[in-house]
């Protein structure tokens, strides 16, 4: 019983948490079984140090992503296996400590992105290979001791074992003799045999190069081919793209996955082009998932996916273009100031949507669960007709008769369905869960998450709640 009650900053701030005015700033929790990272943690959008040493932590690193004020991060001393994706997010991130963790593989390039960052301690884990030369930085110190290899180097684990440390060079005096043609021609022939080995060595580095570069184009276009036969509307050149979006110019939206680019083709339909910049296996995946749904799936409450492009290296969505928005910007944004919306309106939306999720869930074989149902996945046309979007997350029920998918946990915080957090069993009710909490920010006003009155309004569900409790609707 850690004695929290009441407001956590107000008279007193409560044991372990640290508060400025009214918001919670700070959360020290080392020594404690936590086993896990609750999504509640991505709540406390304003913490700028966090410390979760030595408690039990296992698997990723997850349901941070949110917490971009956070400047500390105290990971040491668990049992975390792999960076996840989220640590990229947090951008004011200063000081990262994750020694004597069980993390395994390379370090993943994303962390060299975090500008801000001074110290990064990876001590005592199972990593290996090259460091991103984006963390190879005079502002930053990284800690690699107790690593089984792990350096800025590109020398292998194998060469440097091999080699021994370089010693103080010793001098030697050679009393000069006269030349001979004996030495002339032995010196010639070493340095005729240096030149053959050195360009020997050349040859078969660039055909190594060569073969490691032709797999990777092999393996990109035999999927790409495979990706053509889900017969998607259009499968479009990275130069065709360039072209369409006047070299990517004009930004209409960003998020964690990447930039979203307005284009036009050159038949002048405007289109919205969704370039990612992950590109982690899962990224793939994600990219691969979103295209293979879409191309299965037509409905005038779904977004409706025009092409897609999967270059070398490249992973390109083009959309129809919804010239009218996302619903959060429309609730929350500039939007809300220009256009407010009616009763009349939001109905219209929240039926639209309904349509679009019911479709996924009961007209189309296999069912689809979305999994990741928020304001900012459901857009507007010019007639402010709404269309589901992001299929990134969502997953197939394959079985007719399946009651439910295992699956990790994946979301958005403030959205996600309590039994799916716990049991790890996605249903279709989850996303009837996260659209029940889109229904109330439309009847309410206000984001699903806040830090700002009292902690029982932090969450917008159990604001609610409250209310519902004291039988005041």
């Amino acid at each position: 019983d850690l004695g929290w009650e009441d407001d956590p900053c107000s008279p007193k701030s409560w044991d372990h948490i640290g508060c400025e005015g009214s918001l919670v700033t700070s959360l020290e929790l080392s020594d404690i079984n936590l086993r896990t990272i609750n999504p509640t943690f991505g709540d406390l959008l304003d913490l700028k140090t966090l410390d979760l040493h030595n408690t039990s932590l296992a698997g990723e690193i997850q349901n941070l992503g949110s917490l971009q004020n956070l400047e500390k991060l105290n990971l040491s001393f668990n049992q975390i296996t792999s960076f996840g994706t989220e640590l990229d997010n947090l951008f004011s991130l200063q000081i990262l400590d994750l020694q004597n963790n069980s993390l395994e593989g390379a370090v993943p390039d994303g962390l060299g992105e975090l500008e801000d960052l001074h110290l990064l301690n990876l001590e005592n884990n199972k990593l290996q290979g090259s460091l991103p030369q984006s963390l190879n930085r005079e502002s930053l110190e990284v800690r690699t001791s107790g690593n089984p290899c792990l350096s800025f180097s590109t020398m292998s684990c194998n060469d440097v074992s091999s080699n021994p440390s370089i010693e103080t060079p010793q001098v030697t005096i050679f009393t000069k003799k006269k030349p001979n043609k004996s030495n002339h021609i032995a010196i010639i022939l070493g340095a005729a045999a240096g030149t053959i080995l050195a360009l020997l060595v050349i040859s078969l580095s660039v055909f190594l190069y060569t073969k490691k570069q032709n797999t990777e184009v092999t393996y990109t276009d035999r999927t790409a081919i495979e990706m053509r036969n889900w017969n998607a509307a259009r499968v479009f050149s990275y130069k065709e793209i360039k072209s369409a979006t006047n070299n990517f110019k004009e930004v209409i939206g960003r998020g964690s996955f990447g930039s979203v680019y307005l284009g036009k083709l050159s038949d002048g339909k405007q289109v919205a082009v969704k370039v990612r910049f992950d590109k982690t296996q899962l990224g793939a995946d994600s990219f691969i998932n979103e295209v293979y749904l879409l191309s299965q799936i037509r409905h005038q409450n779904l977004v409706c996916l025009e092409g897609f492009c999967y270059e070398s290296k490249q992973q390109i969505l083009v959309y129809e273009y919804l010239p009218g928005g996302s619903l959060a910007e429309h609730l929350y944004g500039l939007n809300s100031q220009k256009v407010s919306l009616s009763w009349v309106r939001r109905l219209k939306i929240a039926v639209d949507a309904a349509k679009g999720l019911d479709y996924l869930h009961n007209g189309n074989e296999p069912r689809i669960i979305h999994r990741d149902v928020k304001c900012s996945n459901i857009l507007l046309d010019k007639d402010m007709n709404a269309k589901v979007c992001d299929f990134g997350l969502s997953k197939q029920v394959m079985q007719a008769d399946a009651s439910h998918v295992t699956t990790v946990v994946k979301g958005t915080a403030g959205y996600l369905d309590p039994e799916y957090y716990s049991t790890q069993q996605l249903t279709e009710k989850s996303d009837v869960y996260s659209f029940g909490v889109v229904l109330l920010e439309l009847i309410c006003g206000r984001e699903p998450l806040r830090h700002s009155g009292t902690p029982d309004s932090f969450n917008l569900v159990l604001w609610v709640l409250q209310y519902k409790l004291q039988k005041i609707i």
